[in-house]
């Protein structure tokens, strides 16, 4: 069973032998050692607890396992772990103590062993010679623990049971953990602290970039420069976590920290030096849910799960088939008087589309990761048995609807609305999920009399945005009449622009 903190609590069950003996078996069944047990008046209890003859009761000392971090209120949680007990198995029970058991165990640095002189027979030379050589010193398999003068005698004295003495066995760092041995925490550190500083520290780098991007001169370098400093410090925990062992050792979970830090650092880089409010939020939203999903999805019971992955699985698994279907991209070409096919969105557009809107969504998850850190830390808003799992069921999953709605009915207007201002001011247009509008020139192949325009009259002087050429007409936007001109595409021919802002008559023709 994994825990993070152990708690000795004073239980005290009143009833008959039955609910004793239900009691010890409820203890057993969730992994909580029982490490004495007395009727009440007696044993360790005798002289300070009265024996109740009429009500017969039994004192439990039990060691309650609990998930989260060690704070003052730990000792609250394991006794609201047993009051939760209580009501579930409808037992007369009461805590009369707390005590948290403290181990503050010292981190033994690993060593790897090696025969003396092992991998370094080979005449050859040169530097792959060098690293078979190095990679041939740990070919023994053989890990010790200690200091380096421990660890050195650990892996030459006889193992009983196993290898001999090995007088000629020598011991180095592992590979990386080389780099880091001199920062690594000599006593086992407060993960949650370590945690909460690194995630301290990005919120930090989000307010400093934001800040810079504000101001001019001076100032804006001293915002740039706290930020940068503000990474520096937050990759300084990363170190620490990963030299003192705290992430478990292992390859993936630092990769997978280095990601969120690395995904982090690249909103922030991307976003400067015109970061909003919202590129902000999302440098501080990503690592606060990608360590409050972590710490809420380590310590999940299976209501939790119902209550929060399913209904979250199930709406993000219908915001991509929607999303995926051109739902956006039909929105788009409504409020640009135009049809789906008008755009022709290629397949690979319609998939990031889908990918991006849940990428939207995905910032939803900032509730249960906010949850997950108020349950690590104990708050009494996550007291067990308290429902509020079930009560924010409902709330949650309208959320999720609201949210999915606001974001597909009012993204791709905006863009459109965008594509639009950029058409009157003869600017760059945004792309939109596979959707590319261009500046062309419009040049008639045909006489004047013959050109069939629908949608207004076309000036051949002036670029028009186009979306794209789909079949036998060819469609731009005429900012004469805020609305699309289609042209069939038998009668004129598109030449790009490369400066919206020129009339057409004085750039190049490069025929398409």
């Amino acid at each position: 069973m994994r825990y993070d903190q152990r708690v000795l609590v004073l239980i005290e069950v009143r009833g008959p032998e039955r609910d004793v003996a239900q009691a010890r078996e409820e203890f057993t069944a969730r992994g909580w050692p029982v490490l004495a047990d007395v009727e009440r008046g007696t044993g360790f209890s005798a002289g300070v607890l009265d024996a109740e003859p009429n009500t017969p009761a039994r004192l439990f000392s039990v060691e309650v396992r609990l998930f989260g971090a060690r704070n003052r209120r730990t000792e609250q949680a394991a006794a609201w772990r047993v009051q939760k007990l209580a009501r579930d198995t409808v037992l007369e029970m009461y805590v009369r103590r707390t005590e948290l058991v403290v181990r503050d165990l010292e981190l033994l640095p690993e060593w790897w062993a090696f025969a003396e002189g092992q991998g370094r027979s080979s005449s050859r030379r040169g530097l792959w010679t060098r690293y078979e050589d190095w990679i041939g010193q740990h070919d023994s398999g053989s890990v010790t623990t200690g200091t380096e003068q421990e660890a050195r005698r650990l892996a030459r004295m006889a193992l009983p049971g196993g290898a001999p003495v090995r007088k000629d066995a020598e011991i180095h760092l592992p590979p990386g953990r080389r780099l880091f041995a001199r920062y690594a925490m000599k006593r086992e550190e407060r993960l949650s602290r370590v945690v909460a500083r690194l995630l301290g520290f990005l919120i930090a780098v989000g307010l400093g970039l934001y800040l810079a991007s504000r101001q001019e001169g001076v100032p804006r370098w001293f915002w740039v420069s706290c930020a940068i400093g503000f990474l520096l410090a937050g990759a300084w925990q990363m170190i620490r976590l990963y030299a003192s062992g705290a992430l478990g050792g292992g390859s993936l979970t630092l990769v997978g920290v280095a990601g969120l830090y690395g995904a982090v650092v690249g909103m922030a880089i991307g976003g400067f030096p015109s970061l909003s409010a919202k590129g902000a939020a999302l440098i501080v939203a990503v690592p606060t849910i990608g360590i409050g999903l972590w710490l809420l999805m380590r310590q999940w019971n299976r209501g939790e799960w119902i209550g929060w992955a399913v209904p979250l699985l199930a709406t993000l698994t219908l915001t991509f088939f929607i999303a995926s279907a051109t739902v956006q991209h039909a929105l788009y070409a409504n409020r640009l008087a135009l049809s789906l096919d008008d755009l022709d969105v290629h397949p690979v557009g319609q998939a990031t589309s889908g990918a991006r809107v849940i990428g939207l969504l995905s910032l939803v998850l900032i509730l249960p990761a906010l949850w997950g850190i108020a349950k690590h830390l104990h708050w009494p808003s996550t007291r067990p048995g308290e429902r509020i799992s079930a009560v924010l069921w409902a709330p949650t999953l309208l959320a999720y609807g609201l949210l999915g709605a606001h974001w597909l009915t009012e993204s791709a207007p905006h863009a459109a609305g965008q594509a639009i201002n950029a058409a009157k001011n003869r600017r760059e247009a945004p792309e939109y999920y596979g959707v590319w509008p261009q500046w062309m020139c419009v040049q008639p192949t045909v006489p004047r009399n013959e050109l069939n325009e629908h949608g207004g009259v076309l000036d051949r002087s002036h670029p028009y945005l186009s979306f794209t050429v789909t079949g036998d007409w060819i469609t731009v936007w005429n900012t004469e009449t805020n609305g699309p001109l289609r042209i069939p595409s038998d009668q004129v021919r598109l030449v790009p622009a490369a400066d919206p802002a020129r009339p057409c008559s004085r750039q190049e023709p490069e025929p398409v």
